[in-house]
């Protein structure tokens, strides 16, 4: 979809693009708000434009029989644009579930493009929350090769967990505990820190970083309950230690 989309943005100056995604990743978030984004040497969405869609169809027969493990890597997605519009609580087991993944997909949908709309071409900034998760989870999968979905759902754990740390919520969300302090996070950020130089360089590479050594990073510490800090990758680093 992504390379599909800048092909279409530049050939002819501009040729018509429809999605028909085939995935749940895809079809929860990057059909729908008009970013197209090439990697570059290994580090992610170093090439891109602004160019949405003239149609997205959305295919239910499509989707429904997608085999289960990509219902998992969609997960992360789902989960970052709950939190952020607070289309809460996430069910636990939509991936034993496809048709309220289905039921719930336009909640999705409509909750990324409620943010995209006020901020089409990431002028004000609001659009970058968008990135919740992102900002590890990039390097996550660009370092050790895990799928998107899943690098942004530990980078989304990640955040939350650094959220909470530098504002306690006033009552913790026991349903978003359920969901993360039950996978292999820990377990990732001691590979990372095996490769200092090569985790500093690939989040220097970051696509909302301010200068060479910071970048806007989105806190979370329950739904519904963002902001944004501009944070140096040393921090970063300090809070993976």
């Amino acid at each position: 979809g992504d390379f599909v989309g800048f092909v279409a943005s530049v050939y002819r100056r501009g040729t018509p693009v429809v999605h028909i995604p085939s995935t749940w990743l895809a079809a929860i978030d990057s059909a729908h708000g008009g970013k197209t984004a090439l990697n570059v040497h290994g580090y992610k969405n170093q090439i891109g434009t602004f160019y949405p869609a003239e149609s997205t169809f959305l295919v239910r027969e499509v989707l429904l029989k997608q085999p289960r493990e990509l219902w998992t890597d969609a997960y992360g997605e789902a989960l970052k644009i709950s939190l952020l519009q607070k289309i809460w609580p996430l069910p636990l087991n939509l991936a034993q579930k496809p048709l309220l993944a289905w039921k719930d997909l336009p909640l999705w949908i409509e909750g990324k493009m409620k943010i995209v709309r006020r901020d089409p071409f990431e002028k004000t900034g609001l659009r970058r929350i968008l990135n919740l998760g992102h900002t590890l989870g990039h390097v996550i999968e660009s370092e050790l090769g895990l799928s998107h979905g899943r690098a942004v759902f530990l980078g989304t754990e990640f955040a939350y967990r650094w959220s909470c740390q530098r504002k306690a919520p006033r009552q913790p969300d026991l349903h978003l505990q359920k969901i993360f302090f039950k996978t292999e996070l820990r377990e990732v950020l001691q590979k990372l820190l095996r490769n200092k130089s090569q985790v500093l360089r690939a989040l220097k590479k970051d696509k909302k970083k301010v200068n060479a050594g910071e970048v806007h990073f989105i806190f979370l510490n329950r739904p519904g309950h963002w902001w944004i800090e501009k944070v140096s990758v040393d921090e970063i680093w300090q809070e993976m230690l």
